[in-house]
């Protein structure tokens, strides 16, 4: 641990270094270092592939079921977003050959083939092997290091590949769909830290969060997480998992908070909210009230009982509220009640109708 730490310092050491000098050059015009010791101009960022605009994306961070795919299919409902669900997988799903929402399979969806001619001239096996193994999702706080050169350049140069190739996703996923915005749910902190230094991605960071109760109940009781986790290392993970995206709040193009619940209760406006702070998005939002038609989309992610149906009722799902153990509620409370006031839900379990729904 030692040797690490002071691996850690003499990079740290070196980093400052350098930026003090860059800082000489660009106040003086030239070095005052001398010609041998000039300090060359660095960029963490390659050249963009294509000499345009940055993509605006809406990343969606925060943890698993919090409702992602919900916003995901509700954001697809408006014109010009893609709702690309968790874009981070689309290689290993692609490898598989899941359904698409469209109906077919992924080797057979004329969308994720048209965007796959247009990054790499058509789906190869191996190549996607190759891209899908650079996919490492460390704790945000080890991408974070790893950005700042704190730690070994083969980790930040496979950090920059990996961004490098998402950014070149979204790119093609941009021209093949013709849309303006692209949404991707991955909510992993540590992809959105790699993306920030892209000079070719705007990445506009919506921050889902939903009570932790709610969201331990989920994970430990249903789908393919349940009985294989305890109620506190779930109410760990939620805690870390929400830490996250609020250290990308001073460096992303736009930052919102948004609540499972508030979501529920007001869709319409929510999503103005999330649109309002993407240029070029004026797009009228009108989500009915009651079952709705979904828009035909393209996620080959998420939860499938929700991404699949052609038909959907946004409403809140509080089964936690009635069905979680008293114990469970009191543990995860315990763990995780800084945040839980941070986000201004209440620390004795309530109902929507007895919480308040402005967020911070």
């Amino acid at each position: 641990m030692s040797v690490l730490l002071r691996a850690a310092l003499r990079r740290l050491r070196r980093w400052i270094t350098t930026r003090q000098r860059a800082k000489l050059v660009s106040r003086s015009g030239q070095s005052r270092l001398g010609p041998s010791r000039q300090a060359a101009p660095y960029s963490n960022t390659e050249t963009p592939r294509h000499a345009a605009a940055p993509v605006d994306v809406i990343y969606i961070a925060g943890h698993g079921r919090s409702g992602s795919t919900l916003l995901n299919v509700l954001l697809g409902h408006v014109k010009g977003v893609f709702a690309g669900s968790e874009l981070w997988i689309t290689w290993q799903q692609g490898l598989e050959n899941v359904d698409c929402a469209c109906g077919v399979d992924f080797s057979e969806c004329e969308l994720w083939q048209g965007v796959f001619q247009e990054i790499s001239n058509g789906w190869e096996d191996g190549k996607a092997r190759k891209i899908d193994s650079l996919r490492w999702p460390p704790y945000w706080i080890v991408a974070w290091l790893v950005r700042t050169h704190l730690l070994s350049r083969k980790l930040y140069r496979r950090q920059q590949n990996w961004a490098s190739e998402l950014a070149q996703l979204y790119r093609g996923i941009q021209r093949t769909s013709g849309d303006a915005a692209i949404v991707d749910a991955s909510k992993l902190t540590s992809n959105a830290v790699g993306l920030l230094s892209r000079k070719d991605v705007s990445l506009h960071v919506v921050h889902l969060v939903r009570d932790s109760r709610g969201t331990v109940y989920s994970l430990t009781k249903r789908g393919p997480w349940a009985g294989r986790t305890g109620s506190a290392r779930a109410a760990l993970s939620w805690t870390r998992a929400n830490l996250g995206p609020l250290s990308l709040r001073p460096f992303a193009a736009s930052y919102t908070l948004l609540r499972y619940e508030d979501l529920v209760e007001d869709p319409n406006g929510s999503i103005t909210r999330i649109l309002d702070k993407v240029p070029g998005l004026r797009a009228e939002v009108e989500i009915p009230g009651g079952e709705f038609a979904v828009e035909r989309h393209h996620a080959i992610s998420g939860n499938r009982g929700v991404r699949s149906e052609t038909t959907l009722e946004v409403r809140l799902d509080e089964r936690w509220y009635r069905e979680s153990p008293l114990k469970q509620k009191i543990v995860v409370t315990s763990l995780t009640w800084p945040l839980l006031l941070f986000f201004r839900y209440p620390l004795s379990p309530m109902r929507l109708s007895d919480q308040e729904k402005d967020p911070p």
